[in-house]
């Protein structure tokens, strides 16, 4: 390999994307380009993506994740408000079960895509 292209390689960041949801509900949009959807990172590797994607699938697993999510239930809420001031809150009782799977879901439709890929440049 060429010093060059080991080079353009090393500034090559890597993003867990997830799309959003459908306003006002908890249905995937899968119509939006990858270039709408949220963006985590960049991370060093697609390796540490992948990891990041497994964990955090592991954590919505995890009883006592979710406990400690429900705790932080206020915060979440605001953010959301304030990320999209239009969409519309489910009740808190939606956070004992069907969030998780909601988010299990996301997680499970979430892609690890390298910086440089053009489909997160848009149009």
């Amino acid at each position: 390999m060429k010093l060059r292209h080991a080079a353009a390689l090393a500034l090559v960041g890597w993003f867990l994307v997830t799309p959003h949801t459908l306003p006002n509900s908890t249905e995937p949009n899968l119509s939006l380009p990858l270039s709408q959807w949220a963006r985590r990172g960049p991370l060093p590797s697609k390796s540490d993506c992948e990891d990041r994607r497994s964990a955090a699938l592991r954590q919505n697993d995890d009883p006592a994740q979710r406990e400690e999510m429900k705790k932080q239930l206020p915060r979440v809420r605001a953010e959301i408000q304030r990320e999209w001031p239009n969409q519309k809150m489910p009740p808190d009782s939606y956070f004992d079960k069907d969030y998780w799977d909601d988010l299990r879901r996301m997680l499970k439709l979430s892609q690890c895509i390298a910086s440089d890929d053009p489909r997160l440049k848009g149009k």
